[in-house]
């Protein structure tokens, strides 16, 4: 089946915020975890201690931490990428879209952006598309 880029995009719009306070607590997590999977790969490997079961879920959680961070950073730098291609009026529209935490009505958009409904819908469509073109590495003019 194919992809539906639109999709994407909006969920990916509506994640970031949340992706980026995850990503803090990833990072505190991870420093918190790390030392003790350090110290137990170290204790298994060159003192040929037997692994116990703490030592192993530490190990396991340090490296799935790791990964998922690594994973959930790249998404947000692509997410970043094209929102920087972005005008100051195409970012507003998709944050009041898809990334505010509460969805203002089409009158008050309307009225922020002096538009007709019809024009802020092409306005909001057209950031979209561009937003996603530059997420992954297409110039838009």
């Amino acid at each position: 089946m194919p992809v539906d880029w639109k999709i994407c995009a909006v969920d990916d719009l509506r994640r970031y915020p949340q992706m980026k306070i995850g990503i803090l607590n990833s990072r505190d997590k991870l420093r918190a975890v790390d030392g003790f999977a350090r110290s137990a790969k170290s204790s298994i490997e060159k003192k040929g201690r037997r692994a116990d079961s703490k030592s192993v879920d530490a190990i396991v959680e340090s490296e799935r931490l790791r990964k998922n961070l690594k994973l959930a950073e790249g998404l947000v730098r692509l997410i970043e990428r094209g929102l920087s291609s972005l005008t100051d009026e195409e970012r507003a529209v998709l944050e009041r879209f898809y990334m505010s935490t509460d969805v203002p009505s089409m009158t008050k958009l309307k009225e922020e952006f002096g538009y007709e409904t019809r024009s802020v819908y092409r306005l909001r469509d057209r950031a979209l598309m561009k937003f996603t073109l530059a997420m992954y590495g297409v110039e838009v003019s």
